[in-house]
C-alpha cells in the first residue's frame, strides 16, 4: 500500500557508518517523501583531515630551550597560518593550531597546508619564527618576558580606573637587494600576530603588565570620540614609548607633569552645530631623520646589517599625543602638556552606516607655544584661544543632490536631473585601470536586486560614474556594467562638485532629487532605504483579490485555523507540483524546498526542518513550482509561522504562465523581469504593517496566511508558478520569511 505523505515524512532514520581516511563519520538518510531521500553528511570525527593529503605538508616541529640551553617542558606552542592569527597575549583567542612541549621541551604539528608564524609562551619566557626561519636544529630559544609598571596622572592626581593600552612593535628583517638604488628591502612580521593588551589603573593610578614582549613598545589612553550620530569611538593616544629588553622591568610615568591647555573651538560659516574631538601633537626635540645607508654597507654581513637598522629603528619614537576633552559648547581643556611648540588638532566626523567607514565633517588645528614651565609643573592653565573649524564639503541627507554631469561611451552627456521623477542609485567609481572600487560584480549584484524590489526599471536608474586614477592616460574607455548607466568625468577633480569629491560614495536619490541616505553597494543597506521608501507590496491583477491574516501565539496552532483563509491542504492540486529554487541560496539549516507542498506544516513555532528559508543576509529569492499541466488556478495560499516576526512576515510577488508565450524564460534569474520573458504578474504581497518592516522584532510569535483568490472564477490558467520573494527587514540578518506551505488550489 503506497505511503501517505505524512506517513513519508516520518519513515525513519537510518544511520550509517563510514569511513573517512580512517576517520569516522555519518550519514543519515531522513525520508520525508516517497522515493525521495535527504542526505546529510556529518563532520568526520575530530582530527579527520579535511584537507587532501596531497596538499599538506609536515607541520612544524622542534625542541623548546631556555637562554641556558636546557629544555623547556609544557610550554604552550602556537601557529598561526593563513587563515587563523595568534593573539600573543590574550589567552581568549586562540585560533590557531596549539600545542605543548614534552619533558624534553619537543613539540610537533600535524601536516598542515601552510602557517606563517610559530608563537612559544611560556613562564620562562617567549619566542617568535617566521615561517622558513625554523633553525636547522629545530631549537627555539626563548626570551624571557619583560615587565612594564606605571603610574598614569592627570595632573597632580592619580588617574584611577583608566585603560592603558600596550602595543609591541616588532621590527621588520632586513633582507639584502639587488637594486642598487635601494640596497635592502624590509619583509614585514606578526602579520598574523595580535600583538597588543589593555589593562586598567587602580585607585592609585597604578597599571602592570608583567608579561612584555622585548623590543619597542608604545603605550596609549583611550579616549572617546563624539559622533555626529551622538554614537562614540575610541580614539588611542600614544603617550610613551619604550624600549623592553628580556628579563627587564620598565617604570614609566604618564602625565603628572607640564601645564594644561584651554581655549574653544568655532565653527567658522556654518548653520549647524557638530560635536569635535581633538588631539596635541606633542613636538619634540628629537629629529626624525630617515635611513641612510652606510658607505660600507655592501661589505657588511647578514647581522651586522640587521644591528644596524635595528639601532636606527629603536631611534625612531612615534610622536606622542595628548587627548583634548571638549565641551557641547565648543570650550576644551587638555592636561599635562609640556613646554613645547605643539600642533592642536580638532575634527568632527560621522560614520557610514552601512559600511562603516569615516567621513570627515569639519576640522581645524591650531600651532601654538607652551612656555618654559618653573618646576615642571603649573595648574595654571594656558589659554590658547580660539581653533577655527572649518566645514569640508559633504553631501548631506535630506538635501538637493548637487547638479552632474558625465559623458557616456557614445560621447552623450547625461545629466542627474535626467532622471527626475525616478528614484536613482549614484555610485562613484575609483577606477585604477587594474581594478575598480566597487567591483562592477558588486554593482551588478546590487542593481539586480533594487531594480527587482523597485518593480519596474522605469522607477529606478542606475548611474554609475567612473573616477579615473590616472586622467593623463588617452584614451579612457568606462566599462559596462549590467543594470547601470556608466559614465565617466575624466577630470572629476576639477569638473566634480565638492560635495561629491570630498567624500565619494554611492547615494540614493528620490524622484525629486533629494538625498535620502548615502549607502553601501556592498551589502543590504540600499535595499533596507529602498524598501522604507516604497510603499507596501499590495498590487494585483484584475479581478484577482489579495487576503492576508494573522494569528498572534496565543491563537497560532500546526492547524493553521484563519478565519478567512483555508488550513493548509493535504489534497490541493499543489500537492504534485515540483518546487525548485530558480536563484537565490537556501539557507544551510532548515527544511528543503520540498516541504512547501507536502501538506503538513510545522508542529511548532521553531521547527525549522520543517520549514524553508533562503540564507541569512539574502534580500531576494525566487521560487518555481511545476504544476505538471496546466491547470486553471482558483487559488494560491502561503502560510508561515515563526517564534519571531521578521521570520512570518511574507513578502513576494507570484507570477503565473503557461510555458507557450513567445520567448519564455522558464528561469528567470534575479535581475531578469519576469514579466519581460513570458511571465504575467498576478499579486504582490506584503504582510508587514510598515514599509521597510520597521516594526518587526524578535520574540513576536505568530502565523501569517494569505490567500489569493479570483473575484469571480479562476485566477488563470498557468502551468507554471513563480515566486520572487524578498527580504522582510535587514537589520536583522534573519530577515527573511521562514516558509511553512504554498497550496495552489485548482483543476
Amino acid at each position: 500500500m503506497a505511503m501517505t505523505k505524512a506517513q513519508a515524512r516520518v519513515v525513519g532514520v537510518v544511520l550509517v557508518v563510514i569511513m573517512f581516511g580512517g576517520a569516522v563519520g555519518v550519514v543519515i538518510y531522513q525520508m520525508r517523501k516517497p522515493d525521495q531521500a535527504k542526505v546529510v553528511v556529518l563532520e568526520p570525527a575530530a582530527g579527520a583531515e579535511k584537507t587532501s593529503a596531497a596538499t599538506l605538508a609536515p607541520g612544524p616541529a622542534g625542541v623548546v630551550v631556555n637562554a641556558s640551553s636546557s629544555p623547556v617542558a609544557s610550554a604552550e606552542v602556537l601557529v598561526a597560518t593563513p587563515d587563523n592569527w595568534i593573539d600573543v597575549y590574550n589567552t581568549a583567542r586562540r585560533d590557531g593550531p596549539v600545542v605543548r612541549s614534552d619533558k624534553d621541551g619537543r613539540f610537533a604539528f600535524p601536516p598542515m597546508a601552510a602557517w606563517t608564524d610559530l608563537v612559544v609562551r611560556s613562564t620562562q619566557g617567549f619566542a617568535h619564527v617566521r615561517s622558513g626561519e625554523m633553525p636547522a636544529d629545530g631549537r627555539v630559544v626563548l626570551q624571557a618576558w619583560g615587565r612594564v609598571e606605571g603610574v598614569l596622572r592627570i595632573g597632580s592626581n592619580p588617574a584611577a580606573d583608566q585603560p592603558i593600552a600596550l602595543q609591541t612593535r616588532m621590527m621588520p628583517r632586513v633582507v639584502a637587494s639587488t637594486n642598487p638604488s635601494s640596497p635592502m628591502r624590509l619583509i614585514g612580521s606578526a602579520a598574523r600576530l595580535g600583538l597588543s593588551q589593555t589593562v586598567r589603573t587602580d585607585e592609585n593610578g597604578r597599571f602592570v603588565f608583567p608579561r612584555v614582549m622585548p623590543g619597542m613598545t608604545n603605550l596609549a589612553r583611550d579616549a572617546p570620540r563624539i559622533l555626529q550620530s551622538g554614537g562614540r569611538m575610541a580614539q588611542m593616544h600614544t603617550v610613551a614609548s619604550i624600549d623592553v629588553s628580556p628579563g627587564q622591568t620598565v617604570q614609566v610615568e604618564i602625565g603628572g607633569t607640564g601645564r594644561p591647555v584651554v581655549g574653544r573651538v568655532v565653527l567658522e560659516n556654518a548653520d549647524e552645530r557638530l560635536p569635535f574631538f581633538g588631539s596635541i601633537n606633542l613636538m619634540t626635540d628629537q629629529t626624525r631623520v630617515g635611513l641612510r645607508m652606510p658607505p660600507n654597507w655592501a661589505t657588511l654581513s647578514e647581522p651586522e646589517r640587521a644591528k644596524f637598522y635595528s639601532d636606527w629603528y629603536r631611534s625612531m619614537r612615534p610622536p606622542l599625543t595628548a587627548p583634548v576633552n571638549i565641551a557641547a559648547d565648543g570650550s576644551f581643556r587638555a592636561e599635562d602638556i609640556p613646554p613645547g611648540q605643539h600642533m592642536l588638532r580638532v575634527s568632527s566626523q560621522s560614520v557610514d552606516p552601512t559600511i562603516g567607514s569615516i567621513e570627515v565633517l569639519a576640522e581645524g588645528e591650531l600651532a601654538f607655544t607652551m612656555p618654559p614651565i618653573p618646576g615642571d609643573r603649573s595648574d595654571e592653565p594656558l589659554d590658547v584661544g580660539t581653533v577655527k573649524g572649518r566645514l569640508r564639503p559633504r553631501v548631506k541627507i535630506g538635501t538637493l543632490a548637487p547638479a552632474l554631469e558625465a559623458t557616456r561611451a557614445d560621447g552623450n552627456v547625461v545629466k542627474l536631473s535626467d532622471y527626475r521623477g525616478k528614484f536613482v542609485l549614484l555610485a562613484f567609481v575609483f577606477d585604477y585601470g587594474s581594478a575598480r572600487q566597487p567591483a562592477p560584480a558588486q554593482l551588478i549584484r546590487s542593481a539586480a536586486v533594487l531594480q527587482d524590489r523597485a518593480g519596474s526599471q522605469d522607477r529606478l536608474a542606475m548611474l554609475a560614474v567612473m573616477l579615473p586614477q590616472q586622467p593623463n592616460t588617452p584614451p579612457y574607455s568606462a566599462p559596462a556594467i549590467t543594470g547601470w548607466t556608466v559614465v565617466a568625468v575624466k577630470d572629476w577633480r576639477q569638473r566634480l562638485d565638492a560635495n561629491y569629491t570630498n567624500a565619494p560614495g554611492t547615494f540614493l536619490i528620490d524622484p525629486d532629487g533629494k538625498v535620502l541616505a548615502k549607502v553601501s553597494p556592498f551589502g543590504n543597506a540600499s535595499y533596507a532605504v529602498l524598501d522604507r521608501t516604497l510603499e507596501l507590496m499590495n498590487w494585483h491583477a484584475p479581478g484577482v483579490a489579495v487576503v492576508m491574516e494573522k494569528l498572534p501565539a496565543d491563537r497560532a496552532s500546526p492547524a493553521f485555523a484563519f478565519k478567512t483563509i483555508p488550513t493548509i491542504s493535504k489534497n490541493d492540486a499543489g500537492q504534485n507540483a515540483v518546487f525548485s529554487i530558480v536563484d537565490g541560496r537556501k539557507a544551510d539549516f532548515g527544511g528543503d524546498v520540498g516541504i512547501l507542498n507536502d501538506g503538513l506544516g510545522p508542529r511548532h513555532d521553531q521547527d525549522e526542518s520543517l520549514m524553508c528559508a533562503f540564507q541569512p543576509g539574502s534580500v531576494e529569492g525566487r521560487i518555481k513550482a511545476d504544476l505538471g499541466k496546466i491547470l486553471a488556478v482558483e487559488q494560491i495560499n502561503s502560510y508561515a509561522w515563526f517564534k519571531d516576526g521578521h521570520r512570518w512576515a511574507q513578502v513576494y510577488r507570484v507570477y503565473g504562465t503557461d510555458g507557450s508565450r513567445p520567448g519564455f524564460n522558464p528561469e528567470p534569474k534575479i535581475g531578469t523581469d519576469p514579466a519581460s520573458c513570458g511571465w504575467s504578474l498576478i499579486a504582490a504581497v506584503d504582510t508587514r504593517e510598515t514599509r521597510g518592516g520597521t516594526s518587526l522584532r524578535d520574540d513576536d510569535r505568530g502565523q501569517a496566511g494569505v490567500s489569493i483568490r479570483s473575484e469571480a472564477g479562476p485566477i488563470g490558467k498557468y502551468r507554471y508558478l513563480l515566486f520572487v520573494t524578498f527580504a522582510t527587514e535587514t537589520h536583522n540578518a534573519w530577515g527573511q520569511t521562514f516558509w511553512s506551505e504554498i497550496d495552489v488550489v485548482g483543476r
